[in-house]
């Protein structure tokens, strides 16, 4: 059955926010889960210190990633409304 409306750029900027956020939320508890684990084992340290290093990467780029697809979004809506589009 198709859709009744195009795909929208407004469309995939929400798709791609609600994305990024699901893989921000996985990785923040992921470093909780860490935390929890040097916590409780002072033996893996080391170990889990490194698996934070690269979630707090993935994080950044995630982050990253919803700023850019939030950008597009309200140009988006911008647009829609006829309003001039100036990024300070």
């Amino acid at each position: 059955m198709p859709y009744k409306n195009e795909v929208t750029p407004q469309m995939i900027a929400q798709i791609g926010m609600k994305n990024y956020l699901k893989a921000i939320s996985k990785r923040v508890n992921d470093h909780a889960i860490f935390d929890i684990i040097k916590e409780q084992a002072s033996e893996s340290t080391e170990f889990t210190d490194y698996r934070q290093y690269i979630q707090n990467v993935d994080l950044n780029e995630y982050k990253q990633g919803f700023e850019k697809a939030k950008d597009i979004y309200d140009l988006s809506i911008q647009e829609q409304c006829g309003k001039s589009v100036i990024k300070e």
